[in-house]
């Protein structure tokens, strides 16, 4: 090809259609409901899971509710409740009613969070109670953990609140558990429907009843402070159990039987991913874009039905129920939202299928070698969220033998782009990190400074408040083998040294291959004539003596003699950063940056 490489499904070049093309993701639920209403479908893992069938009759019951309650559609709804099953069930239940889900991390701090509520505009919130006292009354204690929550209570919305209801609560926030209605009454509704879908309308058609990993951080920031202290304060301050926040108990909930809209083009999900407080920025995704990213799933995975997979994560979690699988989320701590990854990797006994980041599996993957952790009986585990490496990979399979590993590239604004099994990459041969061939439907375009550019059904609809995207440019280097994206590296992450453009992510990769590496990391630290000085940060494997000799030698047949690094530096670990855990080159330059003479 010339100055622009492309590649992707021939007879769907470009979002031409827009999003309305794409199938409604609750409409491709519906399909599992009719198919295999009994199966099981969802639940917290050492539950008994509730069946399709239970799944959509409380999904129905909760669109009732809502509507029953004043809920319009076209309503968005803030959520800050942790996974479980009844935070994913009401995100259904919104959703299918004609809402928006909103997710805003209310631990970015008031001002950027009120710049992002100002953009919105939400008519609802549905948050956990522990929230409303933190924020409220034991503002103090808060603020003594390192908290700066906004003032939820002050919201000018319709609240629903997650748990007991605690101090600071609003006198007129609606229990999550009336929206939900009693277990006895839902397991009746769910054996006497009709099989065809959620809320059968009179004319005999149906209403229904999403970025990575980052989608359940909307309240990362509050949670992960709070330990046993905290706990003990809270405790003492109101004299319940803060542990009942997020286990509401249910109350049957009636209300008029409410047809939702089904149109693939309406709003369904926004997810903040960047921007500054004077500009944040807001992904916009339709309920098309939603299941046209799911419909892609399909086929790239062994997920089906009989599968089991165990995950916390809604955008992995979404495409086993599409596929008939059955899905099992993690139990959170009781003041965290991350899923410690020894503990969740000792719930994996009923498992079939499983998502970790890559940093949480490596966290695994010592544990097992050690002989502290026996080996999950997994058929298939799927990473992302950050580069799955070929060194990773080869651990993986060693500990973990007889399961297949696929790596998912993605991001919050088109989600997958291309998937790629853990045997491919390790047979690739070639520089650069190889992430597959596009799914299907997405087209992959190399711009002419080497970005990553693309397009597809499942590319969100917009940025919120700006026009409707055709195209998404990902910030990653990229070229094309044949049809397979092979990543070269970010455009952020480009070191400078003289005249030569050096990027990390061409030259990361081969490094890890050399034995005895467990992780490798190239930055650049400006020397005192302004130009790149590169270091590239090892993490050495055990028992692996003069592997800096070793990395020395085999250096120069790996990588241009223009990007060889000035120094090699052994580190016990990388520092990463976010809920996904990536490596964080600027936390590591501040660290090497002390240590170099």
């Amino acid at each position: 090809m010339s100055d622009e490489e492309a590649s992707g499904v021939a007879d769907e070049p470009e979002r031409a259609a827009g999003p309305s093309s794409a199938t409604d993701f609750l409409a491709l639920l519906r399909e599992q409901v009719r198919e295999r209403p009994d199966a099981p479908a969802f639940g917290m893992i050492g539950d008994a899971p509730l069946s399709y069938a239970e799944l959509d009759a409380r999904i129905t019951g909760v669109v009732n509710a809502l509507h029953a309650n004043g809920f319009r559609p076209g309503d968005r709804m803030l959520f800050s409740i942790r996974p479980c099953v009844d935070a994913v069930i009401l995100v259904f239940g919104a959703i299918a009613a004609g809402g928006t889900i909103v997710f805003v991390d209310p631990g970015v701090g008031p001002e950027l969070f009120a710049r992002r509520i100002d953009l919105v505009q939400p008519a609802w919130a549905a948050t956990e109670s522990l929230l409303y006292l933190l924020s409220g009354p034991l503002t103090r204690l808060g603020r003594a953990r390192g908290l700066s929550l906004p003032a939820f209570a002050d919201l000018p919305v319709r609240h629903i609140h997650s748990g007991i209801r605690l101090p600071g609560t609003p006198s007129d926030s609606l229990p999550l558990g009336r929206l939900l209605g009693s277990p006895a009454s839902i397991r009746a509704k769910a054996s006497t429907a009709p099989r065809t879908g959620p809320t059968a309308t009179p004319d005999g058609t149906t209403a229904p009843p999403d970025s990575p990993e980052k989608v359940w951080g909307a309240h990362a920031e509050a949670s992960d402070r709070l330990d046993a202290e905290a706990a003990r304060a809270v405790s003492d301050a109101t004299g319940v159990d803060p542990a009942a926040a997020g286990n509401g108990s249910a109350a049957a909930q009636t209300g008029p039987e409410s047809a939702a809209l089904t149109d693939a083009a309406a709003e369904a999900l926004i997810v903040f991913t960047s921007g500054t407080t004077a500009a944040p920025k807001a992904v916009v995704h339709t309920r098309g874009s939603l299941g046209a990213g799911l419909a892609a799933m399909a086929g790239r995975s062994t997920l089906g039905p009989g599968a089991h997979l165990h995950t916390e994560q809604l955008m992995m979690g979404l495409p086993a129920l599409m596929a008939g699988a059955r899905w099992s989320m993690p139990r959170y701590p009781r003041f965290g939202t991350h899923i410690d990854p020894l503990r969740f990797a000792r719930t994996l006994d009923s498992a079939t299928h499983a998502f970790f980041t890559p940093a949480d599996l490596a966290v695994v993957l010592t544990a097992i070698e050690s002989g502290r952790l026996p080996a999950p009986a997994l058929r298939e585990i799927s990473l992302g969220g950050a580069p799955v490496t070929t060194a990773l990979l080869r651990r993986a399979r060693a500990a973990i033998p007889g399961c297949e590993f696929l790596a998912i590239y993605g991001m919050t604004e088109i989600l997958p782009v291309a998937i790629t099994s853990g045997t491919a990459k390790l047979e690739f041969e070639g520089s650069g990190d190889p992430l597959g061939a596009p799914v299907r439907g997405v087209v992959a375009r190399i711009a002419q400074d080497g970005e990553l550019v693309l397009s597809g059904p499942n590319l969100c609809h917009r940025y919120l408040g700006e026009p409707p995207l055709r195209e998404i440019p990902t910030g990653d280097l990229a070229r094309m083998d044949g049809d397979t994206i092979i990543l070269m590296g970010r455009k952020k992450d480009m070191m400078i040294r003289g005249k030569t453009n050096i990027y990390p992510g061409l030259y990361e990769p081969a490094i890890a291959t050399v034995e005895g590496v467990r992780q490798a990391i190239m930055i650049g630290v400006p020397d005192e004539i302004g130009d790149e000085r590169i270091i590239l940060a090892v993490v050495p494997a055990p028992d692996t003596p003069e592997l800096l000799s070793r990395l020395r030698r085999e250096l120069p047949t790996l990588m241009d003699t223009s990007a060889l690094p000035d120094d090699i530096v052994l580190v016990p670990e990388i520092p990463v950063s976010g809920r996904t855990s990536k490596p964080d080159r600027a936390a590591l330059r501040a660290q090497l940056t002390d240590r170099l003479p």
